[in-house]
This record gives C-alpha cells, structure tokens and sequence, in this order.
C-alpha cells in the first residue's frame, strides 16, 4: 500500500479487501482471478503485473507460507492463462528484484525476458527485449487501463527490461 501510495479510503479499502482476501476460500479467489481475467482479457501485460504484485506480496511472507501457498499460485497463473514461460520469467524477475540487473547471468536474462532457447538467433533476442521495452513502457500500460495506484510496478518492470536490454541484450 505504501509503495502504490494509497492514502485515506483507497487504503482503508485496501486493508479491507486483504483482510478478506486471508478468509477468502480457494474457490472465491478463483472467482475473483476469473472476473480479473475477463475484465483485463485485451491486456495481458496488466494480468502480468498483477502476478507480479501478487509474487512481491508473497515473498515477504515468511519461508514456511510461501511453500503452502505455490499451489494457489500456480492456479491463479493457470486460471489466468498467463504461459508457463511468463509465469516463470515472473518468477525469476520477482527472485532477482533485490540483485544488480547488470551482475545477472545470461541464462537468468533469457529466463527473465522469456527465451527458453539461448541458442535463438540474435536478433530475435533483441526483437523480444524490444516488445518488452515497449509493452511495459508506463505510457503503453496507461493507454491499456493500468490503474494509477499500480503504475509503480509496471514503471519497475520497465526499468528492468530497460536494464536487461542495454546491460545485456543490446550487446549480442
């Protein structure tokens, strides 16, 4: 909430629907993931973002919740249609979000930008780091419906691939 700077109502809602969110049974959130999915089916790059909202949250839980809790996780991707190789490169990207992009391996870069096959040529790597770029872009998520309170992350997102392009791909 602090890091989206909700302040008076929006946070008090805020507060109230993670309160309810930790009663919530496995069949509601599913619920809910659907009716997100279909109120955001034309922009995909906000589901993404909200999986990435959702992985921040859950890895300041401690150790022991986040293994009880991957399952959901991985319903929730699955219920969003997010792509196992999107839903990974969320993953490794939220893992990674405290270390220096430049210090990365390529291999972790790959996984992060979503290749799956390092020996892809080139300038295929660079065309996709570029799609990334331009997709996560804080004016591009603006003009697909990002919430303002939740331009925070989508502006991170673009950084990181801003980074990971020219620390990385731009190089190849």
């Amino acid at each position: 909430m602090n890091k989206m700077k909700l302040e008076g109502d929006q946070k008090q809602l805020a507060l109230h629907f993670y309160n309810e969110g930790k009663k919530a049974t496995e069949k509601k959130i599913l619920t809910l993931t659907s009716n997100l999915k279909d109120n955001h089916q034309k922009a995909p790059e906000i589901l993404n973002i909200f999986m990435v909202i959702l992985m921040e949250f859950i890895y300041l839980l401690d150790a022991s919740m986040i293994n009880s809790i991957n399952n959901i996780i991985k319903t929730i991707s699955t219920k969003l249609e997010l792509e196992e190789i999107t839903f990974d490169s969320i993953i490794e990207l939220t893992r990674v979000r405290s270390k220096n992009i430049k210090e990365l391996e390529l291999p972790i870069v790959y996984k992060i930008i979503g290749i799956s096959n390092p020996t892809v040529n080139p300038k295929m790597i660079k065309k996709v780091a570029r799609n990334l770029r331009k997709t996560y872009h804080p004016d591009a998520l603006i003009n697909k419906g990002l919430p303002q309170e939740m331009l925070v992350f989508g502006t991170q997102l673009s950084q990181a691939f801003n980074s990971i392009y020219e620390n990385h791909i731009k190089k190849l």
